[in-house]
């Protein structure tokens, strides 16, 4: 038991100082590149996709307003990112009311469906 505690405190100990070297890192050396430093400390490292960076100009854009953020934190900053979760928090919301109204459609005569990111409607024959 007490062996197990210590690897936990070693653990923490190791963990907050990687947390630490991110949080000091000062001009150009906050970059990406600390990032990976970082999450290089979980268990599970770093993916390759997490190396992948956006094109230059779409990144100095995220920068800057970024920057300008930090300068003035009153001014939003919405990450691209974010903005992308939002939209698909959005579409899932999206397809479950078309399929609501699409089963809502069936007590009209109309066979609804939504499958594959197809819309599909045609009049049932057999209704009424």
């Amino acid at each position: 038991m007490k062996n197990e505690l210590k690897e936990l405190q070693q653990e923490v100990e190791r963990l907050r100082d990687a947390i630490r070297r991110h949080r000091d890192y000062r001009g150009n050396h906050r970059c990406w590149k600390d990032n990976l430093e970082l999450y290089s400390v979980l268990p599970e490292g770093v993916a390759e996709a997490d190396l992948k960076l956006p094109e230059p100009l779409e990144m100095m854009g995220e920068c800057l307003k970024y920057i300008q953020h930090c300068h003035n934190p009153s001014e939003p900053y919405i990450s691209s990112q974010t903005v992308i979760e939002s939209l698909e928090k959005e579409n899932v919301s999206l397809k479950s009311q078309l399929n609501d109204e699409f089963k809502r459609g069936k007590n009209y005569g109309y066979k609804l469906g939504y499958a594959d990111g197809q819309l599909g409607v045609e009049f049932d024959s057999n209704y009424g």
